[in-house]
């Protein structure tokens, strides 16, 4: 089965073998939601035998037996919109948290029953918040743009609650995402176009560079890959002592922005520019 969320609520259900639809519900209409500018655009969370979205609003997050499409469970403790940002499953202490940015917030739903464990305000401009939230070592790391920048938290050790470890605003990701790797965050800024390394532990900036400027990355094999606005891909080593561009090259087919992630599949990078697909060997 297949799932897929579409920008005016529609949670849908497909067989992968034929595309036919087993089941579909509109969150938008069904749970109240807000209405934000740019659609729901959120990737919903598998886990088990459900299937979780968040249409924010009065019914923040919503599980339904991904089977059947009948509800679940139902968070309603947290009342602000969806905020474009993708849930992610958090195993800490012996809990499974659902963590994901609303509009103004960090949120902890416990994936069983719905429960709000715990929200932190996280406030930015215009109320994008789409980067998914990361966990590690029994912390997240929370980043947004418009000069917000990120938060670190500490889970304690039920997960139930949290507390700030380190901000920092140097780092102001919009939507194109970041890197951890080796207790280093990799990722571009959006108010003040760059590339920044920061250190894990204390969020300390071990370098900026205007690298081959602001865009989104990705990791495969020990490497960043990344898809910049100006249309140039990049292939980088990560490291804390400085920006490496290792090699590059211009996507010249497809339309407007250049914003799509790119996705790296059994030695193929593909990446989609407008109505353009291309295709890319990066491994024998």
């Amino acid at each position: 089965l297949t799932y897929i969320s579409g920008t005016i609520g529609d949670v849908t259900c497909l067989k992968t073998s034929s595309g036919d639809i087993v089941w579909q519900k509109n969150v938008k209409s069904e749970y109240d939601a807000e209405k934000i500018r740019w659609g729901l655009t959120e990737s919903v969370l598998v886990l088990d035998d459900m299937v979780i979205s968040t249409p924010g609003g009065k019914n923040n997050m919503v599980a339904f037996n991904r089977f059947t499409g009948e509800q679940i469970w139902v968070c309603n403790d947290s009342d602000e919109a969806s905020a474009y940002c993708s849930p992610v499953l958090v195993k800490h202490g012996g809990t499974e948290l659902i963590v994901t940015m609303t509009a103004r917030s960090i949120i902890g739903v416990d994936a069983s029953t719905g429960e709000l464990y715990w929200k932190f305000p996280h406030k930015t401009s215009y109320d994008v918040n789409p980067n998914t939230p990361y966990y590690q070592d029994g912390k997240l790391y929370c980043v947004s743009g418009y000069g917000t920048g990120g938060v670190q938290l500490a889970l304690s050790d039920d997960g139930k609650s949290v507390s700030r470890v380190w901000r920092d605003k140097t780092l102001d990701s919009q939507m194109d995402g970041f890197i951890v790797h080796d207790k280093y965050i990799y990722g571009t800024s959006h108010k003040k176009p760059a590339w920044h390394c920061l250190d894990w532990e204390n969020g300390k900036e071990m370098w900026v560079d205007p690298g081959i400027g602001k865009g989104n990355v990705i990791f495969a094999d020990g490497l960043l890959y990344s898809y910049a606005e100006n249309g140039t891909v990049g292939l980088i080593e990560p490291s804390p002592n400085g920006f490496n561009l290792i090699s590059s090259f211009k996507v010249s087919k497809g339309t407007n922005q250049h914003w799509a992630h790119p996705v790296i599949n059994n030695g193929m990078l593909y990446i989609r520019h407008g109505d353009t697909l291309l295709a890319y060997k990066v491994k024998e």
